[in-house]
């Protein structure tokens, strides 16, 4: 189990002030990940986390044993130049979180074990798109891919979309400092609570299903059939005649306004 040596690829997460001044104050989600590598660190050979892009180069082990390594590259460097860094840490395990197929094809032709681990849905509105999105399913559905993640339900429908084997996908998310539970239910204000109000909800975004307008839209369903009255303006680009055609079904016609932008 020792010989084992994780990297985790990031597009950006400058850890050079940290080295530099040991100062760094982390996001919640950041301060997370930093705790789970240090104990990985315990059970590999040596864990990583590197930054494809950062603003100074720099290769250092923390005090908890992590390695940290920016590239010192910038977002438009050629992908080459930074699997140069990746094949310097010697990885028999990687973690590629960022959506780059010549860093796949890279891991897969090295023999390295795979996870992809994304944080956006991906896009399948232009053809363009969706033919470049079926090229690369076809590198995460490789045998050296072992798991491919993605923030939330609606972000892994996309990669079912675009032709991931389903067996593959899992659903993540970061754990919540912040729980509903530590608050008391509050109560809509009085004006609102009143049925011959209507509650104004405004939605800016892109108008996909991963979003969760569809569910939105049949929450608005279930209160009209309760009384209430609400009215949504969305304000996005999508498939605004697919949710339009919702609306329509749901009765939501003359309470929805799409808003193309």
């Amino acid at each position: 189990m020792k010989h084992r040596r994780l990297l985790i690829v990031r597009q950006t997460e400058d850890y050079g002030e940290l080295v530099t001044s040991r100062r760094l104050r982390f996001r919640p989600e950041a301060l997370h990940a930093m705790e789970a590598m240090t104990a990985w660190g315990f059970q590999l050979g040596e864990v990583g986390v590197m930054a494809c892009q950062s603003n100074q180069p720099y290769n250092e082990v923390l005090e908890t044993g992590v390695r940290v390594i920016g590239t010192g590259l910038s977002a438009d460097a050629d992908p080459e130049q930074v699997l140069k860094v990746v094949a310097d840490f010697c990885p028999t395990d990687i973690v590629l979180q960022v959506p780059e197929p010549k860093y796949f094809r890279w891991a897969i032709r090295n023999q390295i074990r795979i996870m992809a681990l994304f944080e956006q849905p991906f896009d399948t509105l232009s053809l363009q798109t969706r033919w470049s999105n079926y090229r690369f399913s076809k590198l995460l559905n490789h045998s050296s891919v072992n798991w491919v993640g993605n923030q939330g339900v609606g972000a892994c429908q996309s990669l079912l979309q675009i032709g991931v084997l389903p067996e593959k996908v899992v659903p993540w998310s970061w754990p919540q400092p912040v729980t509903q539970r530590q608050f008391e239910p509050r109560q809509l204000r009085s004006a609102l609570a009143s049925s011959r109000t209507a509650l104004r909800l405004v939605y800016q975004g892109a108008i996909v299903s991963s979003k969760g307008l569809g569910d939105l839209l049949i929450a608005m369903a279930h209160l009209v059939s309760k009384g209430r009255m609400v009215q949504l303006v969305a304000i996005g680009k999508g498939e605004i005649e697919r949710f339009r055609a919702q609306t329509r079904r749901l009765q939501l016609a003359d309470k929805v306004e799409f808003i193309e932008s």
